[in-house]
């Protein structure tokens, strides 16, 4: 039974350098207390930065290629982030604050950045970018929204703006 003073930090981190154009980095990082904060860096230049307060909240990411870049924030309770980047120079930037956010994204390819911020309650965003230099950006304040996203291209931008509740995004654009 956790009580509100238990800290728990679990990092597996695992590293294939074998082959000397792949790199892998994989962690998963379960943070339970206020103000924690987890850092991983690979020698493939991979990076991952979580921060969390709170109760509850779920990161898992898997990070394949050379530098690729993820910094989480999750503050409130039951917040969830699910990210996977293949290939090189990826950057996700996430924050949560509030019940029950859901964030999942995959990017795959060269210079793609995501950027979500939810401020509320049972937020949804899930996003597929795969090509090169794609950007999304998306921001959601109220509860029951979700935003759907797919990118499949080159030097693709969106934004999403949700501002309210109950509100509903689908974005599909590229091949």
């Amino acid at each position: 039974m956790k009580t509100p003073s238990t800290k728990i930090c679990r990092v597996l981190l695992l590293s294939c350098l074998l082959v000397p154009a792949f790199a892998q980095a994989d962690f998963s990082v379960d943070l339970d207390a206020a103000d924690e904060l987890s850092n991983v860096s690979e020698l493939s230049g991979n990076y991952a930065s979580a921060a969390q307060n709170g109760d509850n909240h779920e990161l898992s990411a898997e990070q394949n290629g050379y530098r690729n870049h993820l910094e989480s924030f999750q503050a409130g309770t039951g917040n969830i982030t699910d990210i996977e980047q293949d290939g090189n120079d990826l950057e996700v930037y996430s924050s949560q604050d509030g019940l029950d956010n859901t964030l999942q994204a995959s990017q795959k390819g060269y210079d793609n950045q995501l950027l979500s911020e939810q401020y509320g309650n049972n937020n949804q965003v899930n996003v597929e970018q795969d090509g090169l230099d794609i950007q999304a950006n998306i921001k959601q304040y109220g509860d029951d929204n979700m935003v759907e996203m797919k990118q499949a291209g080159v030097g693709l931008r969106a934004e999403v703006i949700q501002d309210g509740d109950n509100l509903r995004a689908t974005i599909i654009q590229g091949q």
